[in-house]
C-alpha cells in the first residue's frame, strides 16, 4: 500500500485534482467548502489495476496553513506536485518544492493542471520550462511533467497511469522492529469512541494490539482498525490508517503524537542533527535562536544551538543541537522542516542523527562533530557502536531500543561490531564500545603512572582507590584489569611492571635503624606510630608495601621474619595439641597479649588460623 500526497500553491487546483483522480472530496470542513481552499489535510484514494489502494493526502497550499501542510507531507511515498498552467511558479510553490526537498521525499510527478484555460500552446511549453528550471538541484529534477484538465478530463488517464508506474516502482516500505503512526487526525465516532488516523511505517497494527501515545505515555487497546474504509483485522505498513482505541479518551491525544506499542519509543526534549539552511532566506540563523520544529506530524517550539558555527548563511549546513520547550517523540533518521515562528517563514531542514544525546554538548569541539559524521556516514557497525559509546556499559536491551533496527538485523549487527571490535562485550548483559574503552583504558594507566610519580615509595596505587578513581563498576573494572597492558595486579595493589621502589642512601640508613631495632625487639616491636616517628610515614608505608614488615592493624607491626616465626609456633601449637590459645603463644615467644591478639585477628582473616571460641585451630589456608 503507498501514499501519495500533493503539494503546490493554493490556486492550484489540487483539491480539483484529487477528486477527478479518486472520485472523493478531500475537502471536508464547511469553511474549506465556502472558501474554496484546503485549510486543513484531506484524504482520498484509488484502487490500482492490481488491487492494491493507493491513498492520497491532500494537503493546504495557502501560505497561512503551511503548517498543516507540513503535518501531513511527512509520511508519504511519492509527491504530485501541482502547478496551474495558467500561473506558473508561485512564491508558495517554491516554499512547498523547499519542503519537499528538505524531507527528500523519494519521487513524485509534477502535474500541471488547468491546461484547458489557456489556449497558447507556446505559453505551455513556457511554464514547462520554467517549471524545469526551478526543479534543478532537487528530488524532484528528473520528475516527468504531465499536462492535465481535471474538468475535461484531459491528461487524466496518463496521469493515473504514472501514479500506479510510479508507486510499483519503489522498493517496498522497510519494516522496523515496532509501528509508527503519526497521528493527523483525532476525533470520536459514535459507538466506537475515539478514533485517529495517520500513515503507518514501521510495522503492522493488529487488532487487539495493546498501544502506547508517546510523547504523552498513555496506553489503550486496539479496539477497530480501519484502512481505506475497509474494517481490516492488521493494517500494514504503507497504508492510510485508522485506529479505533479504547482506554484513551479523544481529549487526552493530540495532533502530532505517535501511536506505537508499548516501551519501543522513548520522548526526548534535545537532539543532535544535520541542517541545511535554505538558499533565500536573508537574514543568517544565529545561536540560541528560537524555532519551531516539525518532524512527522509534530510540532515543537525549541532553541537552536550552532554546534560548528558562529552563525549558518544562506545556502550552509551545519551542525545543530535542538533544547525543545517540550517532549517530542522521534528517531535516528527522521527528517525535519525548522521555520522562524515569527514572522513565520520555512528555514530549512535536516535529518536527527541521535534522538537523546547524553548531554549539552560544548560547542566547537573537533571529537564531538567527528562523532556526529561517524553516526551519519558510519556503516550500520559503526552507528551501532556510537549508541555503546558510553561512561558505563550498556544493557543489551537498551542498546536495541537505541538502534532502531529490526531484531534480525540488531543481532547480526551486534555480532559484526563485536567480530570488528567496535563493540566489546564486557559481562552476559553489557556491552561497551571499543572508544569507550579504550579512553578508559587510558585514563587507568595514566592514574596508575600520576600515582607512582606523585608516591615514589609506594608499591602502587590500591585496587580500590584505583576503581573509585575510574567511577566505574565492578564488572567494568575486573575487564579493564584483564585487557591492561604492562601492569602487575596483586589482592591489593596495582603497578606498572617496570615500577621498583628505590631508597635514597639516607632513607636506607634510617631503614636499617627500624629495622634493627625490631630485630633486637622481634616480638615486641615498635608501634606504627612509634615507628613513624623513627623514619616517617612515607617509608614505613613503602617497607609495608615490599613486605619488610607487616602491619596487622593500624597499630602493630613486625618484621617478616618475626611473622613467620609466629607463625609457624602457632601452626606448631596447633599441630601438637590440636589447638592453641593467646596465653600459649604469648608464652612461646615471651611478649604479649598486646601482640598477640592483633596477630591472631589478622591471621584469622587470611584463613592460616580459625577462631572457635577462646581459641584458635588451623584455618583453610594454612
Amino acid at each position: 500500500m503507498r501514499v501519495i500526497g500533493t503539494a503546490g500553491h493554493v490556486d492550484h487546483g489540487k483539491s480539483t485534482l484529487v477528486r477527478a483522480l479518486t472520485g472523493i472530496d478531500p475537502d471536508r470542513l464547511i469553511e474549506e467548502k465556502r472558501r474554496e481552499m484546503t485549510i486543513d489535510l484531506g484524504f482520498a484514494w484509488f484502487s490500482a489495476p492490481s488491487g492494491e489502494m493507493v491513498g492520497l493526502v491532500d494537503v493546504p497550499g495557502h501560505r497561512d496553513f503551511i503548517e498543516n501542510m507540513l503535518a501531513g507531507i511527512g509520511g508519504i511515498d511519492a509527491v504530485l506536485f501541482v502547478i496551474a498552467a495558467d500561473e506558473g511558479i508561485m512564491p508558495q510553490t517554491r516554499e512547498h518544492l523547499a519542503i519537499v526537498d528538505l524531507l527528500h521525499i523519494p519521487s513524485g510527478i509534477i502535474v500541471m493542471t488547468k491546461c484547458d484555460m489557456v489556449d497558447d500552446p507556446d505559453w505551455l511549453d513556457l511554464v514547462e520550462t520554467e517549471i524545469g528550471e526551478a526543479m534543478q538541484n532537487t528530488v524532484l529534477a528528473h520528475a516527468p511533467i504531465i499536462r492535465v484538465s481535471a474538468h475535461t478530463g484531459m491528461g487524466m488517464d496518463r496521469l493515473k497511469s504514472a501514479i500506479i508506474d510510479l508507486l510499483t516502482s519503489l522498493p517496498p516500505r522497510p519494516e522496523d522492529k515496532f509501528p509508527r503512526l503519526p497521528i493527523d487526525r483525532v476525533f470520536t465516532l459514535s459507538g466506537f469512541g475515539t478514533v485517529v488516523t495517520g500513515t503507518l511505517s514501521g510495522a503492522p497494527l493488529k487488532l487487539g494490539d495493546e498501544i502506547e501515545l508517546q510523547p504523552s505515555g498513555l496506553r489503550g487497546k486496539i479496539r477497530g482498525l480501519h484502512s481505506y474504509n475497509q474494517a481490516v483485522d492488521v493494517a500494514h505498513v504503507g497504508s492510510r490508517t485508522a485506529v479505533n482505541i479504547s482506554g484513551i479518551e479523544k481529549n487526552a491525544i493530540r495532533r502530532g503524537e505517535t501511536l506505537t506499542i508499548p516501551n519501543r519509543l522513548s520522548p526526548t526534549q534535545r537532539i543532535d542533527a544535520h541542517f541545511r539552511y535554505l538558499l533565500d532566506i536573508e537574514r543568517p540563523l544565529k545561536h540560541n535562536a528560537q524555532i519551531k520544529f516539525f518532524c512527522g506530524t509534530d510540532e515543537a517550539l525549541g532553541i537552536v544551538r550552532l554546534l560548528n558555527d558562529e552563525q549558518l548563511n544562506s545556502g550552509a549546513e551545519g551542525w545543530i543541537q535542538i533544547e525543545f520547550q517540550t517532549l517530542i517523540a522521534v528517531t535516528q533518521g527522521d527528517r525535519f522542516i525548522l521555520r522562524y515562528p515569527s514572522p513565520p517563514q520555512t528555514i530549512g531542514g535536516g535529518v536527527i542523527i541521535n534522538p537523546h544525546p547524553v548531554r549539552r554538548w560544548k560547542r566547537f569541539q573537533p571529537a564531538i562533530i567527528q562523532q556526529l559524521e561517524a553516526q551519519m556516514r558510519g556503516t550500520p557497525q559503526e552507528r551501532l557502536a556510537q549508541f555503546a559509546e558510553k561512561p558505563d556499559p550498556i544493557k543489551k536491551s537498551a542498546l536495541y531500543h537505541a538502534s532502531g533496527l529490526n531484531p534480525v538485523d540488531f543481532e547480526m549487527i551486534l555480532q559484526q561490531a563485536i567480530d570488528e571490535h567496535l563493540i566489546v562485550q564486557i559481562a552476559h548483559d553489557q556491552f561497551l564500545s571499543m572508544k569507550s574503552i579504550n579512553t578508559l583504558m587510558n585514563k587507568m594507566l595514566s592514574i596508575i603512572a600520576d600515582f607512582q610519580q606523585a608516591n615514589p615509595l609506594r608499591a602502587g596505587i590500591l585496587r580500590e582507590e584505583l576503581r573509585s578513581r575510574l567511577g566505574i563498576k565492578q564488572p567494568l573494572f575486573t575487564y579493564l584489569l584483564t585487557q591492561a597492558p604492562n601492569i602487575i595486579v596483586t589482592d591489593t595493589i596495582i603497578h606498572t611492571n617496570n615500577h621498583t621502589i628505590t631508597f635514597t642512601d639516607a632513607q636506607e640508613k634510617l631503614i636499617q635503624q627500624l629495622l634493627r631495632v625490631m630485630d633486637e625487639n622481634q616480638f615486641n616491636p615498635p608501634t606504627i606510630s612509634e615507628a613513624i616517628d623513627m623514619i616517617g610515614a612515607p617509608l614505613v608505608q613503602a617497607l609495608t608495601d615490599i613486605g619488610e614488615i607487616i602491619a596487622v592493624n593500624k597499630d602493630i607491626i613486625f618484621t617478616k621474619n618475626a611473622f613467620v616465626a609466629l607463625l609457624d609456633g602457632a601452626l606448631e601449637l596447633i599441630e601438637k595439641n590440636g589447638q592453641v590459645d593467646v596465653g600459649m603463644l604469648r608464652e612461646k615467644f615471651n611478649t604479649t597479649r598486646k601482640y598477640i591478639i592483633p596477630f591472631f585477628e589478622y591471621t584469622d582473616t587470611l584463613g592460616y588460623t580459625k577462631r572457635v571460641g577462646d581459641v584458635r585451630v588451623r584455618g583453610d589456608n594454612a
